[in-house]
């Protein structure tokens, strides 16, 4: 059932099985990042920390520099550089559920991988290949279970050098309504 009439786009990746953004009873996106702080770097750095690193403003993106290199062997939750937004806790990632982060992000080396994960297992840390120009980029996951209450939204680069990011969204992706018939 839609809430609304669906572009050809969203029938035929309906029709696909392909994901479509996630809206609730009003047919509007809800952010899972509320803050635009935490979104968006035009003067700050919003309430995002770090792990070894420090969180800077560069010309309105948010810099992180990581001392070292992380490695898709090791577990990100663990890894001594990671950077995380302090006060947000995703708490309403469902298990099972999809969920879309976009962000625009670049690094100091073309080729370099940025990781993603959520805090507390359950989540299957995602990778991406950024470039040395500010690009937009997206992780798709799947929540997992093991998901706490005080879940942090994590990122990691292989490689020991700056990264930055900018223009941050998380949503669920979906159709309009969810129905679990059991």
């Amino acid at each position: 059932f839609w809430n609304k009439t669906l572009s050809q786009a969203e029938v035929t990746a309906s029709y696909e099985n392909a994901t479509v953004p996630f809206a609730d009873q009003y047919g509007v996106q809800t952010e899972l990042i509320p803050s635009a702080g935490n979104r968006t770097f035009a003067s700050g750095i919003g309430n995002w920390s770090a792990v070894a690193i420090t969180p800077t403003n560069d010309g309105g993106m948010l810099k992180l520099d990581q001392a070292l290199a992380y490695s898709s062997a090791a577990n990100l939750d663990a890894f001594g550089n990671r950077s995380y937004i302090s006060d947000s806790y995703f708490t309403n990632l469902v298990e099972g559920k999809k969920y879309r982060l976009t962000l625009d992000a670049k690094a100091e080396t073309a080729g370099s991988k940025l990781y993603s994960t959520f805090q507390g297992g359950g989540t299957t840390t995602e990778s991406i290949t950024l470039t040395d120009s500010t690009a937009a980029y997206e992780f798709v996951f799947t929540a997992g279970s093991g998901l706490s209450g005080t879940q942090y939204l994590l990122l990691g680069l292989d490689t020991a050098e700056a990264f930055w990011i900018d223009n941050l969204t998380l949503n669920r992706v979906g159709a309009v309504a969810d129905y679990d018939l059991a």
